[in-house]
């Protein structure tokens, strides 16, 4: 089995073809598209592959849409996380996982169809999708993982399928305009959080009666569904018999109309390249906006983010960063590079001397030899040769080692 792409440049198209599963990626420069993904608009993955590898286009900024064949039957984890132009997905009808953060941070995401072989809704899978307004979920799902659709403040209602026994923590959290939802009678259990900050939420339709909703494990803080209004003993008859939740943008007095001021954030750019143990500082500006602003790592383990919006570069790798004021959420993507080096190998001729020098170092520096006999360095990278042969320099910085090659001749 052999997996391969091609990218059409004129048309913005990026295919991926043939059998099997794609490779695994360890992160984002080790894909085969890297040079080509800020420039790929759509996605066409044809029938023959079976599994969408992790990671796979996850920085790809600009995709538009995807196509999915129908022989693919498996996601992976932040397969498509934070492509923020990404419109519409068609996802292949034999799927059988999404691997968590999969669609996370899809900003411009509408709607979703997800095929009914699908039978968990994995942790974070469409975290933080605002204008995700339409979700079709399949007949056979069962477990709703904590923050599937935190901050999908485009949700007006869900119609959960009658499989489902557990939603789980913060799935349904800030979802600040979901105003109706219906409840099966399988369903055990509601963990903490899962509908916290869901102030708009008013009807709850539940399949069962009011002495089966009193043996539903309802866990803290979704003081919004258990102060909602409860219909018992709902049928699929009596849900046809709901009318469309239409949107109320405006307050009428009688006399006059006030319109509702949108919160806007502005970052001054959207992405940057910080050294492993620099720090950055975020450059965004708030209008119309209400409360903290906050900030948040989706990758704490390569950049972590503080209150005020400072990130400190961890280790190598990507990581999005969420800016949150009023419901409206940006995302900042920070690619946490290595110090460098000013050369990785030299040829010295011998009582000759080289000064290393690194480019993004932070932090204390330390400098070895693996031969002295052959080249010795001081503790200010100043390197001197001393016999024929080849030594090694090795250089700590950053939390990260470096490597100078040195040939004595």
């Amino acid at each position: 089995d052999e997996v391969t792409f091609s990218f059409d440049k004129e048309n913005s198209l990026l295919k991926i073809q043939g059998t099997g599963d794609m490779e695994i990626y360890n992160d984002d420069d080790t894909l085969p598209w890297n040079d080509y993904c800020e420039d790929i608009k759509h996605l066409v993955i044809e029938d023959g592959v079976t599994c969408v590898s992790s990671y796979a286009f996850c920085i790809c900024e600009n995709l538009e849409d995807a196509v999915i064949a129908d022989s693919v039957l498996s996601i992976g984890e932040s397969a498509f996380l934070a492509c923020i132009s990404l419109k519409s997905v068609k996802l292949p009808a034999n799927l059988q996982t999404i691997g968590k953060t999969a669609f996370c941070c899809c900003e411009a995401l509408t709607e979703i169809d997800i095929p009914d072989t699908v039978t968990v809704l994995d942790e974070d899978v469409f975290n933080s999708c605002p204008l995700l307004s339409m979700v079709k979920l399949p007949k056979n799902l069962t477990d709703i993982c904590s923050n599937a659709f935190f901050e999908c403040t485009s949700l007006k209602e869900v119609f959960l399928p009658e499989g489902v026994t557990i939603i789980g923590t913060d799935a349904f959290s800030s979802c600040t305009n979901l105003r109706r939802i219906y409840l099966p009678l399988p369903l055990k259990t509601v963990a903490a959080s899962a509908f916290s900050d869901c102030s708009a939420l008013k009807d709850v339709y539940y399949a069962g009666s009011k002495t089966q909703w009193a043996d539903v494990k309802i866990g803290a803080d979704n003081k919004f569904l258990t102060s909602a209004e409860i219909h018992y003993n709902v049928t699929e008859a009596d849900l046809a018999q709901l009318g469309e939740i239409t949107d109320d943008n405006t307050q009428d007095d009688g006399n006059t109309t006030t319109k509702t001021i949108k919160t806007t954030i502005k970052l001054s750019k959207s992405s940057a390249k910080v050294y492993a143990k620099k720090k950055y500082k975020l450059s965004y500006k708030v209008k119309n906006g209400k409360g903290k602003t906050t900030f948040k790592s989706l990758n704490k383990k390569v950049a972590k983010v503080s209150k005020k919006g400072i990130i400190t570069a961890v280790k190598k790798g990507k990581a999005k960063i969420t800016i949150i004021n009023n419901g409206v959420k940006k995302v900042f993507t920070v690619k946490v590079i290595n110090p460098k080096l000013n050369k990785k190998s030299i040829k010295l001729k011998k009582n000759k001397t080289f000064k290393i020098k690194i480019k993004g170092k932070a932090g204390k520096q330390t400098y070895t030899s693996n031969k002295k006999s052959v080249a010795s360095v001081n503790k200010k990278g100043k390197v001197k040769a001393k016999k024929k042969g080849t030594a090694y320099i090795i250089v700590k910085t950053n939390g990260v080692k470096l490597k100078l090659k040195v040939k004595v001749i």
